[in-house]
């Protein structure tokens, strides 16, 4: 039987016992999760993020078109993903870290790109699989927990005020399950 020695990561004030082996303390992948703790990680699940969304056949035209009228109307022709992407990680700066950086209301945002295309619950049910898979990949804690759950909340808001703005929704009952 093959044994693998296990070691011990030190990091943010904490020690953590890691081992390859599932049976000893954490595993390697855990042990290699960054915490989203700062600016700079914020930036790298964003990044990420969006290049889920940037390869995503469902979600990135739906982007796409909404950056594009967001620009056309600010007097830009294309979209911008770089602008779009850093005011997500002023969003999520806010959120996880408690910086008073985003101050905007995104829902007016939201209704302008679902009078382009209809929004429903599998686009944010899509947005939701691949915003999880990008924290999962690389962070790890509290704070990544926090993450998913507010963006399921967040979702399920947004699809709650959409639904409002239209006079009602046929996924009503789905959204209420």
């Amino acid at each position: 039987m093959l044994r693998l020695n296990p070691c011990f990561r030190v990091g943010n004030g904490e020690v953590k016992f890691v081992s390859a082996n599932p049976s000893y303390g954490i595993g390697f992948k855990e042990a290699m999760q960054k915490a989203l703790d700062s600016r700079g990680a914020i930036e790298e699940l964003v990044r990420g993020f969006y290049g889920k969304i940037r390869g995503d056949a469902l979600l990135c035209p739906i982007f796409e078109r909404g950056m594009e009228r967001h620009e056309a109307g600010q007097g830009g022709k294309k979209s911008d993903w770089s602008h779009h992407e850093v005011r997500v990680c002023d969003f999520w700066e806010t959120v996880l870290l408690g910086a008073p950086k985003f101050k905007s209301r995104s829902l007016l945002q939201h209704l302008e790109v679902d009078e382009i295309c209809p929004l429903c619950p599998f686009h944010f049910e899509r947005w939701c699989a691949l915003f999880e898979a990008s924290v999962d990949e690389n962070f790890g804690g509290e704070r990544a927990d926090i993450a998913k759950k507010r963006a399921r909340a967040m979702s399920i808001a947004m699809q709650r005020q959409l639904a409002a703005q239209r006079g009602g929704c046929p996924f009503a009952a789905v959204l209420d399950s």
